[in-house]
């Protein structure tokens, strides 16, 4: 647990052994797609069930384009199973929408 009372798990991807997956097999690689060096910690900080209440300013630090390109790594499985990279961004959101990473290109 954070000091301000965040969950905080061990970043090892564990879930990732039951699930199905095309992009990722880790959340580091997802990371690491998404942002130029990005800083991983050996624990990721995560609401269980993606719950947050966001800042329309953190919202829009990324283009439509980015959020495109999450959608494209999300929607590959046609029978409506969430894939394993959707487990991959809820424990990324609350990184994605706190850092002040650089974006890759790819997501600009």
């Amino acid at each position: 647990m954070a000091p301000d009372g965040g969950y905080l798990e061990i970043n090892n991807s564990w879930y990732m052994n039951h699930l199905q997956w095309r992009h990722f097999g880790n959340v580091n690689a997802f990371l690491k797609d998404i942002y130029v060096n990005p800083e991983i910690d050996a624990y990721i900080r995560f609401s269980p069930g993606g719950n947050y209440i966001i800042p329309k300013k953190n919202i829009l630090k990324y283009s439509k384009n980015f959020y495109k390109q999450i959608i494209k790594i999300l929607c590959w499985r046609p029978s409506g199973e969430a894939p394993g990279e959707a487990h991959m961004l809820e424990r990324a959101l609350y990184t994605i929408f706190t850092c002040d990473w650089e974006v890759n290109p790819k997501y600009k």
